[in-house]
């Protein structure tokens, strides 16, 4: 029983209420400086283009695919106010299109909108952090492989018409301790609904994770880390009882190599013991076959309930270039622990590669491949089509060519390949996709 205590204390409702609580004490320093204190400084983006997309509806039979092309409408708006130690960011933003080309293309169409906002303050060894936000998004998108872009971290098999909708807050301290020391402590909850979560089988769910950091630098080369972390899940599959409780505790160390000023290679290695509780299950797989659940104590069959524990390794090993701020080569290869939308946490094995070039002053181009792996924690425990059918393979290629006519305006051509499949099971699938966009780009100057 004390060890279900310790758990139920580890839910991502408790760690929101700590995340908020960040929030409110970060908001009122910048509310509260004087008006011509503040900078301000504003810098709009739009993109108007088309696109041809292969298999927009997602389906595993080639003769059932009906190609589609679409015009999109992408703009932001990125807006800064800073103070001598505090800096707030707003960077709303809308991506809409219109579909034709295809039977009942007006159905593909879609309008995604993102309110992300994030305060900072800078102290004298300190750097206090809270980014938070708000986001509606089809779950058609195409994922991304620039790891200059954050990542979408609720990739899975895409659906025709639902969307995504997600809320976030990730506080986050440093604190410089020595001038080789830095010990940092980093917050996140997330909590993402399915607007037809009843008909495509994805998962409501709520996850939190917090990180706690230690880096030491050696030398002006070499450098050696500490993490630990824990993270929590909770989710419940549409339509049915189950639920599925999982709790994860890990570390790992780390070791950075500054190869050149601008190139370093990496790695890391560690542990994770996760701790996952599968609840209303009706039915459990027995050596005679599948038998309800009896409860001796209420003298009468209940619902089912698994516990298991999972342990995995977790880490990476990388080579990145930096230039300008900006990622332009990556190799990586790693392995996560991450929350799905299809109802667990999920262990990720990935392999990426990106490569950004500038081929003359105007023109740039740039390659990003990757490959990942998931399975469900604890999957090889839990019995049947539940733990099998987190077993997935992804595959993502986008190229693209940047002419940059002005300052501010920009034509880019981007081609982009995805598969996603899953090879057991009496539902498994191979769904491949190709997408080929042409934009118009103005990137204005930021303003006060």
């Amino acid at each position: 029983m004390n060890g279900g205590n310790q758990t139920c204390a580890l839910t991502p409702g408790a760690w929101r209420d700590v995340a908020a609580t960040c929030l409110l004490a970060l908001v009122p320093g910048l509310a509260a400086a004087p008006a011509g204190a503040v900078s301000w400084e504003y810098a709009p983006y739009l993109a108007v283009g088309g696109l041809w997309e292969s298999n927009p509806r997602s389906v595993s039979v080639s003769s059932w695919e009906d190609d589609a092309y679409a015009a999109i409408l992408d703009t932001r708006l990125n807006i800064a106010g800073k103070t001598r130690i505090d800096t707030l960011t707003f960077n709303p933003r809308l991506v809409a299109a219109s579909y034709g080309g295809a039977t009942d293309a007006s159905d593909l169409d879609y309008v995604d909108y993102h309110l992300p906002v994030g305060i900072s303050r800078l102290g004298e060894v300190t750097r206090s952090q809270l980014d938070a936000g708000f986001s509606r998004t089809s779950t058609r998108s195409f994922p991304g492989v620039d790891p200059n872009q954050p990542p979408d971290p609720n990739t899975s098999r895409p659906k025709v018409d639902e969307f995504q909708e997600r809320w976030w807050v990730s506080p986050s301290l440093l604190w410089q301790l020595a001038p080789r020391d830095i010990l940092s402590a980093d917050l996140s909850y997330d909590h993402v609904e399915f607007t037809k979560a009843e008909l495509t089988r994805r998962t409501d769910y709520e996850a939190a994770n917090i990180d706690v950091a230690w880096r030491h630098t050696l030398t002006p080369q070499h450098e050696v880390s500490l993490n630990l972390n824990v993270s929590a899940f909770e989710s419940e599959l549409p339509g049915t009882t189950i639920e599925n409780d999982s709790v994860s505790y890990g570390g790992y160390l780390g070791y950075e190599y500054a190869w050149s000023e601008s190139t370093t290679l990496g790695g890391t290695a560690g542990s994770s013991r996760s701790d996952v509780t599968v609840k209303g299950l009706p039915f459990l797989n027995t050596p005679i076959g599948p038998l309800p659940c009896f409860d001796p104590e209420q003298n009468r069959f209940v619902l089912c309930e698994v516990k298991t524990e999972d342990r995995n390794f977790v880490g990476e090993i990388y080579l990145r270039q930096n230039a300008a701020e900006t990622i332009t080569t990556e190799f990586r290869l790693s392995r996560s622990i991450q929350p799905n939308s299809d109802g667990a946490q999920v262990t990720v094995d990935s392999a990426r590669a990106y490569v950004s070039k500038d081929f003359s002053r105007l023109v740039r181009g740039s390659l990003g491949v990757t490959y990942s792996q998931q399975e469900a924690v604890g999957a090889d425990n839990i019995e049947g089509n539940f733990g099998r059918r987190f077993k997935r393979n992804y595959w993502s290629t986008v190229a693209s060519l940047n002419w940059r006519m002005t300052r501010t305006w920009t034509v880019r051509t981007e081609y982009g390949f995805y598969r996603d499949e899953r090879d057991e099971g009496i539902a498994a699938y191979d769904i491949p996709r190709h997408r080929v966009n042409l934009w118009l780009q103005y990137s204005g100057l930021p303003r006060r």
